[in-house]
């Protein structure tokens, strides 16, 4: 369908030659798309219609019109600013800005009435349209009088015979080296992807070289200019392979928007930057020559402008990598093709600007404004004389450091600029690269480390130590390393998890890379003509290669999930030049994965007088990975617990109690007896639970729940939760992972109660231990492996917060024995309830072992079993054999006999023999007791067997740690079904677990109900639960040694003593 007939001719094929006299809009081709959306709004605003059965306008037209708008930019060779005709035609540049402002203001008004039926909306969004094509036929008009007198210049000035380009497209790309032929797509768009991430690679790496440097500046404007030249090309190759193809890959489009928008910045930014720096005094850009000192001396803090080019330019290769990746299924699809021959392509290898070259350029200019005139050339070169080690990374580090004004060289950057700018002087045609004297220093070529490197494989064993089973015992930091990247024995998966988590201990980030270029051997070039070598040669070249993949896939694991986010981000420009500068040399590929991984840790550089965000406390510990990796491979083995197919053995495999029943006790015989019971009924009526129900608590329960934590949300105010949890007029749950926190430092600080009582045991035994239960395996899985070491878990180290998640743990384990105390113990309470509220907490510890939380079940018995409670002779005198025989079968699974043999014997069926993941929470004091018995137990060092008697890491001890670590890991599996997403409404509303499942014997071993591990919270009595501890702990901050006075007034000393 033809709208606005009156202004678009489909039969005419109108040219730039086109004349309105007619009537006619000249080349109105182009607005077809654009005319059609807006149309198809105009005649029926209101044509969507949403859920709840309004009628409102169309967002997908909407963004029909933004696609009309940037086709009409597009076919006219106007969509970025940076486009000849928009940068020599003012008036085209005018008309296209007040287009794309009216097009926004649409895309905003239209984003803010989404969902809207208002009449007096749908008014102003029509009125915006109209605007919108009004400036489009307007642009369409003056461009077309303006590119037809830009190609009439253009022909007017070519010579007689001189033969004439065929496409305006082609004008730009004269000025440089062109292909003699067509390349084939899929080589394109690799070479391209290469440079762009190399030249982003130099802004986000280099960029201290940029800045207060106006040559520096004038470099980034032609690699600024060059990356446009790319991404036309590419956006030219997404064109080409779109029309070969009926169908394109589904994120095509949207990829390619995003990189168009942060083109736009891109260009903005440059242009700030170098305005900028152009209007900077001789003092601002001038830096000291000496090396800086002091804490600070390395680091260099970026202006505003430089900070935001840094982030676009992080974002742009994140945007390329999708939009590459996007082309490539394309390509996939259409198959690999040769461009088109009517279109120039410029020869990128011969117009790229080398990294070595622009170091060397942007140094030159950095001493220009270092040398004073009275300086002769020896005083200007004069090598600085530092105390500085020189390191192969020092290559790839910062060069300059400190802020605008204050400006200094690094020491390695100092020395870096002289050997430059002397080898400039001696030769000006030299080139700049890890071969000359400027270099030598940082490299491994000379004639002392080439002797080095080949005793290398002797010397190595002098730095390793093994015992007689091979298992390493102790190395030295380069030793580690090398084991880490042995391409003849790559190392075990466990070794690599163990090293990344540790390495701080003993070394840091700059020693690891140092170690790690070193390895690369970056001096060595892999020769591709294979004539004339030896056998030996090959195999060397061979290993080497096999070596730097290792080393790059270290570097992988490294960044993407063993990162410190603090004390590594300092780092980074290090790391992209080497990538950038070093390994892309050698392997390509991977440097631009490399690359782009960084460039996603790139976020949030130093701004001068900026307050950096990212050197404050880390909440709850959070460090948050790009990818998430197990210690040890044992998880990703396991089969789903959750899974319709799991062995129906398995609830009796993983049986916590032994057969345990505690509503038939045989109390004339031993525990072990009753495991003759085929059918398992749980305590707490659970046995009678069906798979659906609901909730143990009732309504009544629930608004009483609410009602208290409302009335506590008020006393605790902002220190508890958000004002608008507070204020508002009915109940909403808050999320517990937030919620700990707060609960955290509330019971750290002081509050003052009045006429408490514990009101836990006022609601159903089960349903506590399964909220409890939940609370626990969140705090449990949340647990980060950097929390254990170091002994950062210890109260010594509680003041650094280095283990915040490690201490909420022990505080609710000692909150939860202290409110057990307290329940008991509490005043105003007669002989029968407190013998009741030992045998509820005796029934809330088994229903805690049935779920597997042997955390919750210590915390009871421990208190249960705490001299305050036994002293109480009376109670126990008439506490019933059942539940006597109960407290010592609980007793017995976590007493300390054999170093807690019987819970250890439980736990390592999951360590060991579980093939399935199946939650539990641990008893956790016990592994941070493990955890300080091989620290401490274990020197940092050993001595190695030579006859220097050097000093050697005590590797073995931080295996050993690591794999406590990893047993942590291993359980840390929350009580929540994944799947839960694709499972009909009835399962989702199932809140208690179903322990329906039946032993199988030789009568019964068919139709067997499968047990379910899932539970499902309920935010409100958690909440309670917490505030519940949280009087408690308040409690006995007020009254030292209250648990014992209350003891005391229950049972006085003297009575306690003559009854012994």
């Amino acid at each position: 369908m033809n709208y606005f007939e009156i202004a678009v001719d489909e039969k005419a094929d109108s040219t730039i030659n086109d004349i309105d006299d007619d009537g006619k809009i000249p080349n109105n081709k182009y607005l077809k798309p654009l005319f059609h959306s807006c149309a198809k709004f105009l005649m029926n605003p209101l044509s969507h219609k949403n859920r709840r059965g309004k009628y409102t306008f169309s967002i997908r037209t909407i963004n029909s019109i933004r696609d009309g708008v940037r086709l009409l930019l597009q076919q006219t060779d106007c969509l970025s600013r940076s486009n000849e005709i928009v940068t020599k035609r003012p008036v085209v540049r005018k008309t296209r800005k007040s287009l794309l402002a009216d097009w926004y203001n649409l895309m905003v008004k239209a984003n803010e009435f989404k969902g809207t039926s208002n009449f007096n909306k749908i008014e102003i969004l029509t009125l915006m349209i109209f605007q919108v094509t009004k400036k489009a036929v307007s642009f369409l008009k003056i461009w077309s009088i303006e590119s037809k007198e830009i190609l009439q210049q253009k022909q007017d000035s070519q010579k007689p015979g001189q033969i004439k380009e065929s496409k305006s497209s082609n004008e730009d790309l004269n000025n440089y080296p062109l292909l003699a032929s067509p390349p084939l797509a899929k080589q394109r768009i690799t070479e391209i992807n290469g440079i762009l991430y190399s030249y982003l690679g130099l802004i986000i790496g280099r960029l201290d070289l940029i800045e207060h440097n106006p040559i520096g500046c004038d470099l980034l404007e032609t690699i600024a200019h060059q990356i446009i030249l790319l991404l036309r090309e590419l956006l030219f190759i997404s064109k080409t392979g779109s029309d070969f193809s009926s169908e394109k890959p589904a994120d095509l489009d949207n990829s390619l928007d995003s990189l168009l928008s942060l083109v736009s910045d891109l260009v903005s930014s440059v242009k700030n930057l170098v305005v900028k720096t152009l209007n900077e005094s001789e003092s601002e850009k001038k830096s000291n020559v000496l090396p800086s000192m002091g804490n600070n001396a390395d680091k260099y803090y970026y202006t505003q402008e430089g900070g935001n080019l840094i982030q676009i330019a992080s974002k742009m290769i994140k945007s390329i990598g999708l939009t590459i990746s996007s082309i490539r299924k394309l390509l996939d699809i259409t198959g690999d093709f040769k461009l088109n021959s009517a279109r120039s392509y410029p020869d990128y290898t011969k117009m790229k600007i080398d990294p070595e070259d622009f170091i060397k350029k942007c140094s030159i200019g950095i001493a220009k404004h270092n040398k004073r005139p009275d300086d002769d050339d020896e005083a200007a070169f004069r090598r600085p004389q530092t105390s500085a080690a020189v390191k192969n990374s020092n290559r790839y580090s910062m060069i300059r450091s400190g802020k605008t004004g204050e400006l200094s060289l690094t020491s390695n950057g100092a020395n870096l600029i002289h050997d430059v700018l002397l080898a400039g002087s001696n030769d000006a045609n030299s080139p700049f690269s890890v071969s000359i004297p400027a270099f030598e220093p940082y490299t491994t070529a000379t004639a002392a480390n080439k002797s080095e490197s080949n005793s290398n494989l002797s010397d190595i064993n002098n730095e390793l130590l093994v015992d007689s089973n091979g298992n390493l015992l102790g190395a030295s930091f380069h030793g580690l390393v090398y084991t880490l990247t042995n391409e003849d024995s790559p190392p075990e998966y466990f070794f690599v998890s163990t090293f990344f988590i540790c390495f701080r201990t003993f070394a840091n980030g700059i020693d690891f890379i140092e170690e790690m270029i070193s390895r690369f051997d970056i001096t060595h070039n892999i020769s591709s003509n294979l004539q004339g070598q030896t056998r030996a040669d090959i195999t060397a070249e061979v290993q080497l290669k096999k070596r730097r993949r290792l080393i790059v896939k270290m570097f992988q694991i490294w960044m993407e999930s063993y990162w410190n986010h603090e004390a590594d981000y300092s780092l980074l420009t290090t790391l992209i030049n080497f990538f950038n500068e070093g390994i892309s040399h050698f392997l390509p590929i991977e440097a631009t994965k490399l690359i782009e991984i960084a460039a996603k840790l790139s976020t949030k550089p130093l701004i001068e007088n900026q307050i950096q965000l990212r050197n404050l406390p880390r909440a709850n510990g959070y460090n948050p990975q790009l990818i998430s990796r197990s210690i040890t491979i044992t998880r990703f083995k396991r089969k789903n617990s959750f899974s319709s197919n799991t062995d129906n053995s398995l609830s009796n495999r993983y049986s916590m109690v032994d057969g345990y029943e505690l509503s038939k006790i045989n109390t004339n015989s031993s525990t072990t007896s009753s495991l003759k019971s085929i059918s398992l009924p749980m305590p707490l009526g659970i046995g009678n639970q069906t798979s659906s129900s609901n909730s143990l608590l009732t309504k009544n329960q629930f608004q009483t729940i609410e009602k208290v934590n409302m009335t506590y949300r008020q006393i605790l105010s902002t220190s508890w939760c958000p004002q608008k949890y507070i204020e508002t007029s009915h109940y909403i749950n808050l999320d517990i992972s937030n919620l700990l926190g707060n609960w955290f430092q509330v019971c750290d600080q002081t509050w003052v109660l009045s006429n408490y009582r514990p009101n836990l045991l006022d609601f159903n035994g089960l349903e506590l231990a399964k909220q409890l239960t939940s609370i626990e395996s969140n705090i449990f899985c949340s647990i980060k492996p950097e929390e254990l070491l170091n002994e950062n878990f210890t109260a010594k180290r509680a003041y650094l917060r280095l283990a915040p998640n490690v201490r909420q743990s022990l505080l609710f384990t000692n909150c939860l024995s202290g409110y057990v105390l307290e329940s008991i113990l509490q005043p105003k309470i007669n002989q029968k309830l407190r013998i009741n509220m030992i045998k509820t907490w005796l029934k809330v510890a088994i229903s805690c072992l049935y779920l597997r939380n042997f955390n919750s079940l210590a915390a009871i018995i421990t208190a249960l079993q705490s001299h305050l409670i036994t002293r109480l002779n009376k109670i126990w005198g008439d506490l019933s054999d059942k539940y006597i025989e109960l407290y010592e079968y609980l007793s017995s699974i976590i007493h300390p006999e054999k170093n807690y043999h019987v819970y250890r014997s439980k736990l390592k069926n999951f360590l060991i023999s579980n093939d399935y993941n199946i939650p539990i929470v641990p008893y956790f004091s016990l592994f941070l007791q493990d955890l300080t018995f091989v620290t401490d137990g274990n020197p940092n060092y050993r001595k190695a067997n030579t006859f220097l008697n050097q000093k050697l890491i005590n590797i073995d001890k931080y295996l050993k740690i690591t794999r406590i670590i990893a047993d942590i890991e291993s359980l840390q599996i929350p009580y929540t079904n994944s799947s839960t997403t694709t499972t009909s409404s009835k399962e989702l509303r199932r809140s208690s677990i179903s322990f329906n499942a039946k032993i199988p014997n030789s009568s019964t071993s068919t139709n067997l109900e499968m047990e379910d591990y899932t539970i499902v919270s309920v935010p409100s009595l958690q909440e309670l639960i917490l505030l519940e501890l949280w009087k408690v702990c308040q409690l006995n901050k007020a009254e030292e040694d209250r648990a014992w006075k209350l003891s005391c007034t229950i049972q006085p000393r003297d009575v306690s003593s003559s009854s012994s």
